[in-house]
């Protein structure tokens, strides 16, 4: 059983509709739909990480967008859950709290994630299956696009595989003034959840802000057997701030920030071996947007801080040959544990891996109109700063359950 209870609230006046108008004309709103009269379907608008609309019909590319009331769907545990029902996407899940989408067969860094056009890769992404899209609740967006197929010339780097864009909830209504709320439930976990979106503002400036945390408890199966090391939290937030100083220009700061806590991995543990995973994320960019009139059409330039934590406990215990599971459930409990606590047997061996990285980076992009040319160049750059630590301890060692520092961790 799962259940939602959302509310909404906002106002709309006749400074709402001008500034509506206004935001379209010069290219700043990101959705919109078509005529929605009787006997004529909406037009499909897809909307690129560079300034442009085209009609879905023309876009080169395969392209799909999963809006707001799809991704609160109660069946989508993790935005990873929602980007895999969308066509073309193959969704690989080793563990709650993870997911990483395969696109044209591709997976991890071959495929860039994107944040309203900003780079969210970085140079350490795993090869292979990761939790990174998993991260960021979709509670916080308002819609996701994914665009299949090479992209590297429109996107940057790492696009080979294809594109999945994240658009933030900067506007919670279409009033100046407004917000919704909601909380959910889920028997199969005993999950809860609860978000809050909020904003208002004027014509010449708006703020927006949002959180949201969920609470997943132990996933049992039909038969009512608990998975074991299935239950986490995750929590998240965004902030952000417009002013438009001149007509057809716009200041934005913003902030998206995702923390998850204990997400466990058991498909080793018939081996005897189990991890935990906690990741801090923070994105922080400055953006200006400029729609002048005239050959140039838009101009946008950007610059970026992306901070991304990754710890991950590993666990060994000893286990008899052949395997009874009941005797590896049992590895299980108490953990993770502390640093100060001492695991208990059979366990033998934790493992503590860190991972910090800070990412720098700025773009730039113009689009510009000669007669029936149009003309779109960019660029976009990054840097990573990486540090990267490990320590173990084991219980044969004298003393049992010390810890030492590992000569190097997975990036030193």
């Amino acid at each position: 059983m799962v259940s939602h209870l959302p509310v909404r609230a906002g106002n709309e006046g006749k400074d709402a509709g001008k500034a509506r108008a206004q935001s379209e004309r010069s290219g700043e709103k990101r959705h919109g739909g078509g005529d929605e009269k009787e006997g004529k379907e909406p037009e499909t608008i897809v909307i690129r990480a560079r300034p442009l609309r085209l009609p879905g019909a023309g876009h080169p590319r395969s392209t799909s967008i999963i809006g707001a009331a799809e991704l609160n769907n109660p069946g989508h545990r993790s935005l990873s859950d929602a980007v895999g029902t969308m066509p073309g996407v193959y969704l690989q899940k080793t563990n709650r709290g993870a997911g990483a989408p395969f696109l044209r067969g591709l997976v991890g860094p071959q495929n860039l994630i994107l944040v309203d056009g900003i780079r969210y890769n970085n140079s350490t992404f795993r090869t292979g299956p990761n939790q990174y899209l998993a991260l960021i609740d979709p509670a916080l967006l308002e819609n996701v696009q994914v665009v299949l197929g090479p992209g590297s010339v429109l996107y940057g780097s790492d696009a080979m595989g294809g594109v999945v864009e994240l658009f933030p909830r900067n506007r919670p209504g279409s009033a100046p003034f407004g917000g919704s709320a909601g909380a959910g439930f889920a028997s199969a976990d005993l999950s809860t959840g609860a978000w809050l979106d909020a904003g208002g503002g004027t014509r010449s400036w708006y703020l927006a802000s949002g959180a949201v945390a969920r609470r997943f408890g132990t996933l049992r199966a039909g038969g009512g057997e608990p998975q074991p090391v299935s239950g986490y939290w995750r929590a998240g937030w965004h902030e952000h701030l417009e002013v438009s100083p001149l007509p057809g220009m716009v200041l934005s700061a913003n902030y998206l920030g995702a923390r998850v806590r204990g997400a466990g991995r058991a498909d080793r543990l018939n081996e005897g071996r189990f991890r935990f995973y906690d990741n801090d994320d923070d994105l922080v960019w400055l953006d200006w947007r400029w729609a002048p009139d005239g050959p140039i059409r838009a101009v946008r330039a950007a610059v970026s801080m992306h901070h991304t934590f990754e710890r991950v406990d590993l666990y060994r215990c000893t286990l008899e040959q052949p395997v009874n599971p009941e005797d590896a459930v049992a590895c299980t409990t108490g953990a993770p544990f502390e640093p100060e606590e001492l695991p208990p047997d059979p366990l033998y061996r934790q493992t503590v891996k860190e991972d910090r990285v800070f990412t720098a980076g700025a773009l730039l992009r113009l689009r510009a109109k000669l007669w029936r040319l149009e003309l779109v160049v960019g660029a976009d750059g990054y840097f990573d700063f990486v540090s990267s630590q490990a320590s173990e301890r084991r219980a044969g060692n004298e003393p049992s359950w010390q810890w030492q520092e590992l000569a190097r961790g997975n990036f030193s």
